[in-house]
């Protein structure tokens, strides 16, 4: 409020959710039995006329981006065989391999794609991006625990 320049943006009411014990004690004048009633017995007969409803979906959504397993297969094969040549060894083939089986079949793939986007528009942009930071440090807890780093 006082970002929009109100002249009482300090005086503003006490707006929070009562508790029962506080309801009851503003509605006191009205006797204990009748307190009791607008503060409990009324609103529990409004809770129950109401549909219960959540604003957020029980079923997972993800989000998909068609492809998205074959490109990641395809990034990290063409950056496999630029650090370890052609053929790659056989030792980097099978543990890329397990690497993005574990990934894709577990459907992580759309989520390294969005960081790999997410990372080059930000090399183009100049900007420097927490999500390379986030993938580095990813990246070195897979390298320290395949090497019995702590």
């Amino acid at each position: 409020m006082a970002g929009q320049k109100y002249d009482d943006a300090d005086m503003q009411a006490p707006l929070y959710l009562r508790t029962t014990e506080e309801m009851l004690h503003e509605f006191a004048y009205l006797g204990q039995d009748k307190a009791y009633e607008v503060v409990v017995t009324n609103t529990n007969m409004i809770s129950d006329m109401c549909e219960t409803i959540s604003p957020i979906s029980k079923e997972k959504c993800p989000p998909y981006i068609e492809g998205c397993e074959k490109t990641i297969e395809e990034i990290a094969m063409k950056r496999a065989k630029e650090l370890y040549g052609d053929p790659l060894p056989e030792i980097v083939e099978v543990r890329l391999q397990k690497e993005l089986d574990s990934i894709i079949k577990n459907g992580f793939s759309v989520m390294y794609i969005i960081a790999q986007k997410l990372v080059a528009k930000s090399n183009e942009d100049r900007i420097l991006s927490w999500v390379k930071r986030f993938c580095w440090i990813f990246s070195r807890s897979i390298y320290d625990r395949d090497n019995g780093s702590k």
